[in-house]
């Protein structure tokens, strides 16, 4: 196997090796591509790294990377770039990096190919992958690896992604006693994540590290097929993959890494995939607002004062809580079947509440004096929650039919308020009855794509190609008997793009995204104001409001992160004035977690999101009203300004600081010690926020013992 090793010139060759990199000659060396910023070095197998000069500070590392391929037979391999003969041609300014032959343990492809380009720009370089070829189908190539990598146990260091809000894996966590704290190292140890961009995974195509004074960001411009691999404090062993180590005897590092894995495109590269690599000042703070400039350019920056221009009925949502209200629960009668979301289906069957309560609640909530919400149905169609998806329509009878839910979005939109469904066109379920295989999503091997097991058993992916007919479908029906202001739209603004390969109907994930852009317009072009899970910022030219951009699902909230990592707000230090963001509907206000929804939504400005049924309203009332007057009434003074800081301020990270466009300034104590400082005090689960004009507030939030 041919390896071009590193020459050392003398002085007197200087400039000759000038002439003959600006000629493209193939030099016999690793490359050196260097302003008085960066260096970006290539070792003689391939390997990546960089150097940010101004600090002096060394990334990448001396891992290459790995090519995924398979057969006939569709089984992958992945094969390691080690196993390629490596060469480089080197230009003027760029640099063309050549992997020939690919050597597996199952697959071998003498006449494989990868070419790399790297080009210098005054803050960083640009990395495109120009072209891949091979008789094998390409599935993945995951290059170059470890590209940000923080050593674990070094102080100062952390690496970033959009991840929900935001998540921020540091390097140390120099806090906790016994157990007390566990849970937040659970959330930064042993972490291997695949998050695809463009989705409720990684909602923002970015992601960076800090170490010390030095901060790396890189932008994937090319970003539908593309997956971020990271890897969080976990121990990376000699081949530079994740192995188990929790006993110390295995030779390797712990590290926390970001790496790009470049999906194929039907089986092929199909088109170069470029990402930029830039150095930035300021840490996370100065990576959000880098990528907000770009959020301009790219037309995905729109702010809510732009949505409320075209459509006034969107300034209705500004200060709104978003009540979900369940009607109606209808599982279907399964008992071998474990739902994603939780219970077994065993058939279990409830009118949770009528639609003459929901306009109950409306004219309880104008009388307690709120002058915004958002009311959400969820499970008001024909079958009840997560039932014959897409056949909502008509409304479930038990809880009041057509008439009934006609008479509720009356009673609400008299009151002022916002009045939305909630409905799904990713999952068919077969025995919805306009359920064709047509719609489906076609894999490779001619099987159809599966979802998830939920309340009405197992569903099918729908091709979203076919999502506007059938939604106009429903649309038409809903529209002509129910005159809703408001829309959400479950899983849309969440999953991951598919391909499909039906040959009636070839999809590739750029064109998956271009359907559910159209999807979401279709409902705005109608005048509704639109919402969706989770949130992701291709959606935000059109989409008002996300539910679930703090997190949510199965596990509640637990202050200071959500399944993996530490929760930094990475989406609103970008797009705050943007959208409204709300708790999914599997971690509400008024349970278990009460408090740190509450320092949560005050530190960032947010309304309050709740879920609930009819018999849980008179006990959540006086919570409603306190949190509406401390969390609506702030929102509705600082939406329309930007998120200009964000910090941490203990060690632990349960103390931070957050800082608006219009001077508003919040402290908040997630910990269970009062912290201080020379200028102030904030109690354990406590708040400071300063308003300009109006006295600062002081508070504790908690649900205390009341004796009766």
């Amino acid at each position: 196997m041919r390896k071009h090793l590193l020459f050392t010139f003398p002085f007197i060759l200087y400039y000759f090796v000038l002439w003959l990199a600006a000629s493209g000659y193939v030099l016999g060396a690793s490359p050196v591509l260097e302003n008085t910023n960066v260096q970006v070095l290539v070792d003689e197998q391939g390997a990546l790294s960089f150097v940010d000069k101004p600090h002096n500070t060394n990334w990448g590392s001396s891992y290459v990377g790995w090519v995924y391929l398979s057969d006939d037979d569709g089984t992958p391999e992945k094969i390691a770039l080690t196993s390629s003969d490596f060469s480089i041609r080197q230009y003027a300014d760029s640099v063309l990096l050549h992997f020939q032959g690919i050597q597996g343990e199952r697959l071998n492809d003498s006449d494989f190919s990868l070419t790399v380009k790297l080009s210098l720009l005054k803050q960083g370089f640009t990395l495109e992958l120009k072209e891949v070829q091979t008789n094998l189908r390409l599935e993945d190539v995951e290059y170059p690896a470890h590209l940000f990598t923080v050593n674990s146990g070094v102080p100062n260091g952390y690496i970033v992604a959009p991840h929900l809000q935001g998540i921020l894996i540091p390097s140390r966590y120099d806090a906790g006693f016994m157990r007390y704290g566990q849970n937040i190292w659970d959330l930064i140890t042993d972490q291997e994540r695949w998050l695809t961009l463009e989705s409720g995974s990684l909602n923002m195509p970015w992601f960076g590290a800090s170490l010390n004074n030095s901060s790396v960001m890189a932008m994937v411009e090319t970003s539908s097929d593309c997956v971020l691999h990271l890897i969080g404090n976990a121990h990376v062993g000699e081949e530079g993959m994740t192995v188990d180590d929790s006993r110390g005897l295995l030779p390797g590092t712990r590290l926390s890494s970001l790496t790009p894995i470049w999906k194929s495109s039907l089986g092929q590269l199909s088109y170069p995939r470029k990402m930029r690599v830039e150095l930035v000042e300021n840490g996370y703070v100065g990576m959000a607002k880098r990528y907000k400039e770009e959020a301009k350019k790219s037309g995905r920056y729109v702010t809510l004062k732009q949505k409320i221009d075209d459509n006034p009925e969107v300034a209705k949502i500004i200060g709104a809580p978003d009540l979900k209200i369940y009607i109606y629960t209808n599982r279907k009668n399964t008992p071998k079947l474990r739902a994603w979301s939780g219970p077994v289906l065993n058939g279990y069957s409830r009118v949770h509440t009528t639609f003459e309560q929901v306009g109950d609640i409306a004219e309880d909530l104008s009388e307690m004096g709120i002058e915004k919400t958002m009311i959400l149905l969820g499970g008001w169609n024909r079958m009840g929650y997560d039932r014959e998806h897409v056949d909502m329509w008509p409304p479930a009878e038990g809880p009041g039919g057509v008439d009934g839910l006609r008479q509720a979005c009356l009673r609400v939109k008299d009151q002022g308020y916002l009045f939305a469904l909630h409905d799904n066109y990713n999952d068919f379920y077969p025995d919805a009855p306009s359920y064709d295989e047509k719609y489906i999503i076609q894999r490779e091997d001619g099987s159809i794509g599966l979802g998830g097991v939920w309340d009405g058993g197992l569903t099918h992916h729908i091709a979203t190609s076919a999502i506007e007919e059938l939604l106009n479908r429903n649309m038409k029906s809903i529209e002509e008997h129910i005159p809703l202001n408001a829309y959400y739209f479950d899983v849309i603004t969440n999953t991951s793009h598919e391909e499909n390969y039906d040959p009636e109907n070839i999809m590739t994930r750029r064109q998956d995204l271009a359907y559910r852009k159209a999807l979401l317009k279709n409902v705005q072009d109608r005048g509704l104001v639109v919402g969706g899970e989770r949130g992701t910022d291709w959606a935000l030219p059109v989409v008002s409001f996300c539910e679930g951009l703090q997190g949510g699902g199965g596990d509640y909230h637990r202050g200071m992160g959500y399944r993996v990592g530490l929760t930094v707000p990475l989406f609103y230090l970008v797009y705050r004035e943007c959208v409204v963001g709300y708790w999914q509907h599997g971690t509400p206000y008024g349970r278990e977690d009460h408090a740190n929804h509450v320092l949560l939504d005050v530190l960032y400005g947010q309304p309050s999101s709740w879920s609930l049924v009819y018999d849980q309203w008179e006990d959540l009332k006086p919570l409603y009203k306190e949190t509406y007057d401390l969390l609506g009434r702030l929102h509705q003074k600082t939406a329309h300004f930007a998120m200009v800081d964000h910090h941490y301020l203990s060690d632990d990270y349960m103390v931070q600081r957050s800082e608006f466009s219009d001077g508003t300034k919040v402290w908040v104590n997630f910990g269970i010690t009062t912290y201080e400082s020379e200028s102030l005090s904030i109690p354990p689960k406590g708040f400071r926020l300063e308003v300009a004009g109006e006295q600062p507030k002081i508070a504790t939030v908690g649900r205390t013992i009341e004796y009766q």
